[in-house]
């Protein structure tokens, strides 16, 4: 695999990671309020604070109400806009095609049943779910990846939680760039990241201690000139 390295457009890494930091900052005010509509509607996706695995997480709920609504938007929302096992969105010929419309659209009928199999073949239905009740909340995220081969499809979905999303807005006020902090263990950075170049504290880590988490900042990084993600 060539060798990754960032456009000139994006900065250095330094710069980089100066930007992630700049939009933490303007996230942080915002956390307590997150973090009390989680303790109260959303007990099991809280991650705001830090927890022992196998913790409790809902000692603060003492009625159901807000529970069950988060569970009612979500689940409403993906049987009306996202349903499981349904073609909920068409390929169809743009206004630029004049000529063999029909050849045209039979090509993207079956581009999209392609597509469709293996959405529905994927985990996508349990983790736009996780992603919509993140939404009930404020922000939903849900990343594609390429799924592991052997599988019965090529996409894999991960609704990322709140707590490790620090999003960057464009000049119009749209979110462009999302920042996301998260760990991983050491063994896996390879089988994520295929050919990533590692500093030496991080290779050791991989060596010596593969079940280490590393801590990592990931982002999805909007370059305007090339109109392009990186």
């Amino acid at each position: 695999m060539a060798k990754f390295k960032i456009p000139k457009e994006l900065g250095t890494v330094k710069e980089l990671i100066a930007r992630y930091e700049a939009a933490k900052s303007r996230k942080d005010p915002w956390i307590n309020h997150l973090r009390e509509c989680y303790d109260f509607a959303l007990p099991q996706r809280e991650n705001f604070s830090l927890h022992t695995p196998g913790q409790k997480k809902n000692v603060d709920i003492y009625d159901s109400t807000a529970v069950m609504g988060v569970q009612k938007f979500a689940s409403r929302l993906q049987a009306t806009l996202i349903p499981p096992w349904r073609q909920w969105t068409k390929l169809v010929i743009g206004s630029e095609v004049v000529e063999d419309e029909e050849e045209v659209q039979e090509y993207l009928d079956k581009a999209n049943d392609i597509l469709f199999d293996h959405i529905n073949h994927s985990n996508f239905a349990t983790q736009a779910h996780e992603a919509l009740l993140d939404l009930s909340v404020s922000t939903g995220a849900l990343m594609l990846e390429e799924a592991d081969p052997g599988g019965d499809s090529l996409l894999h979905f991960t609704a990322v939680p709140l707590a490790d999303l620090y999003p960057e807005e464009g000049p119009k006020g749209s979110i462009e760039t999302i920042w996301r902090n998260h760990s991983v263990p050491a063994r896996h950075i390879e089988r994520i990241w295929p050919g990533a170049e590692l500093s030496d504290e991080a290779a050791r880590k991989v060596k010596d201690k593969p079940d280490a988490k590393i801590d990592l900042i990931e982002g999805t990084v909007f370059a305007p000139k090339e109109n392009a993600y990186y």
